[in-house]
């Protein structure tokens, strides 16, 4: 409940409670953005758990990045381009975009959408 209230969705892989004090510091190797994979666990058991009102971080999220995932997949899926329709990958910073090494860098003669 304490980061479900944060400005930010909840971080999968010990969320808050991730300790880095030296000298057992916590490295989790899960990069400093949200799977979705991973993030779906908490927020789904919010509402069965009568907590709906946790999920207004999620929500948020979705509704802050909207913009961001309707040009995303225009320029992915550019049948789509008067749908509305929004795409948001597996892997999305609270900014909604992704990590450069996952999509669009070093991709040097591959095809494109990836």
């Amino acid at each position: 409940a304490i980061q479900a209230r944060s400005p930010y969705p909840i971080k999968f892989n010990g969320m808050l409670f991730t300790a880095q004090k030296p000298p057992q510091v916590d490295y989790r190797q899960w990069g400093g953005h949200n799977w979705w994979q991973n993030w779906r666990l908490p927020y789904y058991n919010m509402l069965a758990a009568g907590d709906g009102d946790l999920l207004e971080t999620m929500f948020q999220f979705f509704s802050n990045t909207l913009p961001l995932a309707q040009l995303r997949t225009r320029a992915y899926y550019p049948n789509f381009t008067d749908s509305g329709a929004a795409f948001w990958p597996e892997y999305t910073s609270p900014m909604g975009t992704t990590h450069p090494d996952s999509y669009g860098c070093g991709r040097a003669g591959k095809t494109f959408p990836p």
